[in-house]
């Protein structure tokens, strides 16, 4: 959704975000939260979320190891 290296977010995924406000109403009544992770850093996704509206949560894996600890627990055989 949000490349450190990229002045702005995706084209595509920010078209989709636009909904996700109105979406997670929907979620949390049924009692499911949803969030946003972008490897960007937070100063830039914030700066772009502000610019945008959006109030979801939206955070950064930048500079963490997220993204291959997620992958390895995707992978695991039960």
């Amino acid at each position: 959704m949000y490349d450190p290296t990229w002045d702005a977010a995706c084209q595509a995924c920010s078209f989709w975000a636009d909904n996700f406000n109105d979406t997670i109403v929907h979620l949390n009544q049924r009692d499911v939260t949803m969030i946003a992770i972008s490897r960007a850093p937070y100063s830039k996704i914030d700066k772009y979320k502000q610019c945008m509206g959006w109030d979801f949560t939206w955070i950064s894996s930048f500079d963490t190891n997220f993204k291959v600890i997620l992958m390895y627990r995707l992978h695991q055989k039960n």
